[in-house]
């Protein structure tokens, strides 16, 4: 079979192949250049124009990746669909995050050639899961549990057991603290030249599904969504509904997608992905996401595998995206009413 014949679901197989694979800068550099290689590598072939964007405090190695149509500069954009390209420290992340980098490549070489399409772009944020003070706190961490294992000397092994724990408590503020530091860069040195943006899709861990009964967790402090996870949730904010409605006017009925109304201030699930600094500065927005630990066991672990995935399921809301972004793109560029916001993070 050639690649040119290859259904979408199995071009979606191959592309997690390659991207599956522990994306982080922390031990991992070789990894993320690659992954970097690739997604740059895959767009231009499609026929989109790619521009790196560095930034960073260790060595500016965090790297933004921009694609936006060939005939097209970042003005003429007026949607974009975001997804970030980097790792949790121990896992591949299929999930999280493949799968939205997956089905964002699919929906890009579908699109290429659609003139409706023409004011989209794509952009792959790094530094979503990590902040660099973490990496940092890790990278130091690390250090100490080297020298802690190959000391001889117990007195020596003790002192140094004890400055690692006061280290540990001293950072204790960083563990579970959101990163998000790619799109905050990016809305604080890039956005102001994207002056016609009027929306962001985000896609977050979107490639995992149990037909299981009770396989969907509940989310805390949020009303009852059903206990089979097989949906896709649209999480947004009430003031950016009308996003949503445009998005699910196009729905395939082989994919369920569930509306998910958001509380601004959650940190636990609704701020948990690149889309909540949109959020911030009132730019409309919304994550489309499997709901990551809520359903799957394998979040942010080493089991987080290609063959966990369910590529029927990807590829429908692939199938989705490819109907309703050009449409969305299309009314988005003709509403001269939209106010397009003073650009600060």
């Amino acid at each position: 079979m050639t690649n040119s014949s290859l259904s979408i679901k199995e071009r979606l197989k191959r592309h997690i192949q390659h991207l599956a694979k522990t994306r982080c800068h922390l031990f991992y550099e070789k990894n993320v250049q690659e992954i970097l290689a690739y997604l740059e590598s895959e767009m231009q072939t499609f026929g989109y124009k790619t521009y790196r964007h560095a930034f960073g405090m260790i060595d500016k190695n965090a790297i933004n990746v921009e694609c936006i149509p060939q005939s097209n500069e970042v003005t003429d954009i007026f949607l974009a669909c975001t997804a970030h390209h980097d790792s949790f420290i121990n896992t591949p992340g299929a999930d999280d995050n493949a799968s939205a980098l997956a089905v964002l490549l699919e929906v890009a070489r579908n699109l290429v050639n659609n003139n409706h399409a023409d004011g989209i772009a794509f952009i792959f944020f790094d530094a979503e899961e990590l902040s660099f003070e973490m990496l940092r706190f890790l990278a130091l961490l690390f250090l100490y549990n080297y020298d802690i294992e190959h000391e001889k000397d117990p007195k020596r092994k003790k002192f140094l057991e004890k400055c690692r724990d006061e280290y540990i408590d001293k950072n204790k503020d960083l563990q579970g603290k959101l990163s998000l530091d790619g799109s905050k860069y990016w809305i604080e040195e890039r956005f102001s030249a994207y002056r016609n943006l009027k929306a962001v899709i985000n896609l977050e861990s979107v490639g995992f599904t149990d037909v299981k009964e009770r396989s969907q967790q509940q989310i805390p402090n949020y009303r009852k969504i059903p206990s089979v996870g097989d949906f896709l949730a649209i999480v947004y904010l009430s003031k950016y509904e009308w996003l949503v409605r445009e998005l699910t006017s196009y729905f395939l009925q082989y994919l369920k997608l569930l509306p998910f109304e958001a509380n601004p201030k959650d940190t636990k699930f609704a701020r948990r992905s690149d889309h909540a600094r949109f959020w911030d500065i009132g730019l409309p927005a919304v994550m489309l996401t499997d709901t990551f630990e809520y359903r799957n066991p394998h979040y942010h672990k080493p089991t987080d595998t290609p063959e966990t995935l369910d590529y029927s399921f990807m590829a429908a809301q692939t199938k989705w995206l490819i109907k309703a972004l050009p449409q969305l793109a299309q009314k988005l560029s003709s509403q001269n009413n939209l106010i397009h916001l003073n650009k600060q993070c």
